[in-house]
């Protein structure tokens, strides 16, 4: 199972933590989960996407509405997941980690991968 480009679209911690659970009990023995998390934040061209949040949202620290560029005027909300965040997403499962790493982009870090095993009978 992959969560890819997803994670970062799901408003409020306890509905990440609840996806990650549930795409983790669908993972059969042997089988992988595998997420990445976009980290937007850390890079100068996301950051000055970055639009004022409408008044009266309930937001929680990470998140963010953010132009598409290219002078179009349609927002996307978006959440940026820490090291403590994506560890707290890897550990709701009971999955073992047998992978986690950056990739992508110009970078080559723009996403947080975590790569879970549920492990055979």
């Amino acid at each position: 199972m992959a969560l890819f480009g997803v994670l970062h679209h799901i408003p409020g911690r306890s509905r990440r933590l609840a996806l990650i659970q549930s795409a983790s009990a669908r993972v059969r023995p042997g089988g992988i989960l595998a997420f990445a998390c976009w980290r937007f934040y850390e890079y100068e061209r996301f950051r000055k996407r970055i639009k004022p949040m409408p008044t009266g949202w309930q937001v929680e620290t990470g998140d963010y509405l953010l132009d598409w560029g290219s002078h179009q005027s349609a927002l996307r909300y978006c959440h940026y997941a820490d090291d403590a965040e994506i560890e707290a997403l890897a550990s709701v499962t009971a999955l073992t980690q047998i992978a986690a790493y950056r990739a992508d982009g110009f970078s080559n870090a723009v996403n947080a991968y975590r790569l879970l095993r549920r492990e055979s009978p």
